[in-house]
């Protein structure tokens, strides 16, 4: 789903409305959530974090280091079959077109599915990845 030229508390409501519909509760961490809501923290990114700190969404600063962690986690992911992507044909063309200079592509799918890719990873937790 893309909202582009969606007023930002609309946008707030629906990630508040995926963080809860994907909490994950744990009974080792006793009740409440352990779900993790990660939103783009680049730029005024800090605006997002500040309006979602009822669900304690934390901020992912894009730069050149952190987007080449993260699509390589996604490459390795890929590559061992650990993940089966919905079919989705949006988020298929980003992946297939994707390329290391960006800046005049549609990269939103491909940066949300490598971002969830790398935090599962480095958490062990499960993730869920929607759009």
């Amino acid at each position: 789903e893309r909202f582009n030229g969606v007023d930002w508390n609309v946008v707030y409501d629906r990630i508040r409305e995926r963080h809860f519909r994907y909490q994950v509760s744990s009974i080792d961490d006793g009740p409440g959530s352990t779900s993790r809501t990660i939103v783009d923290g680049t730029g005024i990114g800090d605006a997002a974090v500040d309006n979602l700190k009822d669900i304690n969404a934390e901020g992912f600063v894009f730069t050149k280091q952190s987007k080449g962690e993260i699509l390589a986690t996604l490459q390795s992911a890929l590559a061992l079959r650990q993940l089966e992507l919905p079919d989705i044909p949006v988020e298929y063309d980003e992946l297939k077109f994707y390329e290391e200079d960006d800046k005049d592509l549609v990269q939103d799918c491909v940066m949300a599915l490598a971002g969830a890719a790398h935090f599962s990873r480095r958490h062990q937790a499960p993730f869920s990845f929607e759009f």
